[in-house]
């Protein structure tokens, strides 16, 4: 995703006029996309039922 944000920056250089507006609003928003679904896949892994060493002695 942040490869995505670095080519929005650079597109936002090189378009000229009212087109910068779409790359600057892609920019801003990845980051928020990128915590969510970082959050979002970190919960995941929480739910499910892991196994530890113990578990598996007794």
């Amino acid at each position: 995703m942040m490869a995505i944000r670095l080519v929005c920056i650079v597109l936002f250089i090189v378009v000229p006029d009212w087109w910068k507006l779409a790359p600057a609003v892609v920019a801003v928003v990845i980051p928020w996309v990128a915590v969510v679904v970082a959050n979002a896949s970190s919960s995941l892994g929480t739910k499910t039922d892991r196994v530890t060493r113990r578990q598996i002695e007794s």
